[in-house]
């Protein structure tokens, strides 16, 4: 047998589509929402095809962000915000999140006295303002939301934790 030429010539044609959408689509996750001045906040990408490149698009901080491993420093500048965007060379997409620069927080009063069964306020000033108040002692007295200490009913020291959420200061 002979192998028969049917004749069908095909021609072929190799068409550019150009960069298609991230699949799965581009997320940026900061550690943090809010930074003081020269604080770094790890950014964590994920989707798309990881030819991540990480820019601010918006630096009124005077912050800066590493372009390959999204390492963000706040710059000096309070009660801006920056926004830092994620892009991927092999799609199309992208991911922004947006942090805000805010003053160290201080707590006043500082180190308070106060007799068994009275009662103070501690004020937050700076930071990002989401404050969370705890006893690290096991003690009668009690501590809320809002920053209200009541001293239970026995002498002692206390020891009370005032953390900002946003910034872990």
């Amino acid at each position: 047998g002979q192998a028969m030429d049917q004749g069908t010539d095909v021609d072929y044609a190799v068409v550019d589509v150009g960069l298609q959408p991230c699949e799965p689509a581009l997320e940026l996750v900061a550690s943090s929402t809010a930074a003081r001045p020269f604080d770094l906040i790890r950014l964590t990408p994920s989707g798309g095809t990881g030819r991540w490149t990480f820019a601010l698009t918006e630096n009124l901080s005077g912050g800066s962000v590493n372009e390959t491993t999204g390492v963000y420093l706040a710059g000096e500048i309070m009660g801006v915000q920056d926004t830092v965007v994620l892009t991927d060379a092999g799609c199309l997409g992208q991911a922004t999140v947006t942090l805000e620069i805010v003053a160290p927080m201080r707590v006043i009063p500082e180190a308070p006295e106060v007799s068994p069964g009275e009662a103070l306020r501690f004020e937050v000033e700076g930071g990002s303002g989401d404050v969370e108040f705890s006893l690290l002692n096991d003690s009668a007295s009690s501590i809320d939301d809002d920053g209200r200490y009541v001293a239970g009913a026995e002498s002692g020291w206390e020891l009370i934790q005032i953390v900002d959420r946003a910034t872990g200061q």
